[in-house]
């Protein structure tokens, strides 16, 4: 049997149980080349989380998944009127394609077989890690950020491509880098980690779960710009949580409350959450401008005296 076959069998057999054996670590994966005698690595491109929510876009598959989402939580007789009189405004028309997009991303499944989506998830992998050559496919270093077991897609199950685009956004946003490692850095703590992406995951239910309950209808609706609400409400929650773990002093045996927390207290305070976001990294970008100054004035320091 070849190793190609092997690997299919055991993914066959994951599938139909529910435990699953750890493989053999195998971190890279990448195309090689042969020039003269050297042997040559040549790693797959960097993927933006707006070129993966293009190929979404264009899939021919997304008109079945939206056939089967549900845009909004229905509320019948008194809190129906309530809602209507005092809940959270209706979603622009124009707006409503790029919800039912999201929606569909939480019901679209992971594909071993699209080179967008295996693409995804090796992009998010070497950010995290900064590692030069992609990860295999399946192996025990998806556990390094924060998956369970040998092969991510059976986690993303639960938020569908919704968490991957997500987990994209943050890990491979420029102004989100450091927010990215500074959380990534906490869930590999020795006495405070947790899974980052299985965190990751739960977290993208949060947002799915304001965006059917339309609490990200009065932001989007202002800005033009559901999909930058969505994710930037999906890091915001991150955030939260990642200031009450960092600082609090959480483990893993505190995740359920403050889950429970963070999801609380941003639903109910989206834009607050938002805006606390935009400062923290507004402070960081002008303690960053201001490192590069200096580092800058004692080099031309130095041109000077020579």
């Amino acid at each position: 049997m070849t190793n190609d076959d092997e690997l299919l069998a055991a993914q066959q057999e994951w599938d139909a149980v529910a435990s699953v054996t750890m493989a053999t670590k195998d971190v890279c994966q990448s195309t090689s080349t042969n020039q003269g005698d050297h042997l040559m690595v040549v790693p797959s491109s960097l993927l933006s989380s707006s070129v993966a929510l293009q190929h979404f876009r264009d899939h021919r598959s997304l008109s079945f998944y939206k056939h089967n989402i549900k845009p909004a939580v229905q509320y019948t007789g008194l809190q129906s009127c309530i809602r209507k009189l005092f809940g959270p405004p209706q979603l622009l028309t124009e707006l409503e394609v790029d919800r039912d997009l999201i929606l569909s991303l939480a019901l679209w499944q992971f594909d071993n077989d699209d080179s967008v989506h295996t693409q995804m998830i090796r992009t998010i992998y070497r950010q995290l890690t900064s590692s030069t050559v992609d990860p295999a496919r399946f192996g025990n270093h998806w556990d390094d950020i924060g998956f369970q077991g040998t092969d991510p897609a059976t986690d993303l199950r639960g938020g569908g491509c919704a968490s991957l685009i997500n987990l994209l956004y943050l890990t491979n946003t420029p102004r989100l880098k450091n927010l990215s490692q500074s959380i990534y850095t906490l869930s590999k703590h020795l006495t405070q980690n947790f899974p980052f992406s299985i965190m990751s995951i739960n977290i993208t239910r949060i947002a799915l779960h304001a965006l059917r309950e339309q609490l990200l209808n009065k932001l989007a609706n202002s800005t033009g710009d559901l999909i930058t609400v969505f994710n930037n409400f999906y890091v915001a929650c991150f955030f939260h949580l990642y200031l009450i773990w960092r600082d609090g002093g959480k483990t893993i045996h505190d995740s359920g409350y403050v889950m429970q927390e963070t999801e609380n207290y941003c639903c109910k305070h989206v834009s607050v959450v938002i805006k606390n976001l935009e400062t923290y990294l507004q402070s960081t970008s002008r303690a960053s401008t201001e490192n590069t100054e200096t580092v800058n004035a004692f080099t031309n320091l130095d041109a000077f005296s020579e």
